[in-house]
């Protein structure tokens, strides 16, 4: 757990504080510290700038905090919604983000998100960090892949090279294609 920490952002560990204002300090080094969140920022500003409404799925509430920060910093609306999340204000995000286009961006946890969420509006889905069990992530793809959804979805999905990452990704396609031999009828043996 402490290498998927690394690759999401440093400051998970130790968030830097401003003793004078007595404040955590939020400034360019946010973004400049971590290999994720300066591809982050150079894809949220090329999206926004075509319009594309944007889902960010996290999987630690740690995490989720520091892309708040980070969309405060640069003055982008959100949604947020994890699981801390009451009933009552999920369904107000999901109402804000769907009435508002000018919120260009959904802030979600990946488990959290569950199942019957519809956000059509959104045509773009960036998993910042990937959950262990890769039926999570498709479930949390498909927020965006509805009745509904008149748009192609574009899916990115941010890891670390070379990393922890890599190798639940790796694990993630191996379940997969396991899935697919064993549900697949003509491949099914036995």
């Amino acid at each position: 757990m402490q290498l998927r920490k690394v690759c999401n952002h440093p400051y998970l560990f130790c968030y830097p504080y401003d003793v004078k204002t007595d404040t955590l300090k939020i400034d360019e080094n946010l973004i400049k510290n971590s290999g994720k969140m300066i591809i982050l920022d150079q894809l949220l500003s090329a999206l926004i700038a075509r319009k594309h409404r944007t889902l960010i799925f996290s999987q630690m509430t740690g995490t989720m905090d520091i892309l708040e920060d980070y969309l405060n910093y640069r003055s982008i609306s959100f949604c947020r919604i994890d699981g801390s999340t009451s009933q009552i204000d999920r369904e107000s995000e999901i109402a804000e983000f769907r009435k508002n286009c000018k919120i260009p961006v959904f802030l979600l946890s990946t488990r959290a998100a569950g199942l019957g969420i519809n956000l059509v509006d959104a045509d773009t889905v960036i998993f910042y960090d990937s959950d262990w069990n890769p039926q999570m992530d498709l479930q949390a793809q498909d927020r965006a892949h509805r009745i509904g959804q008149t748009k192609p979805v574009l899916v990115y999905r941010l890891a670390s090279a070379d990393s922890v990452e890599s190798k639940i990704l790796e694990r993630a396609s191996s379940k997969r294609k396991l899935e697919k031999v064993v549900i697949h009828k003509s491949k099914f043996k036995g």
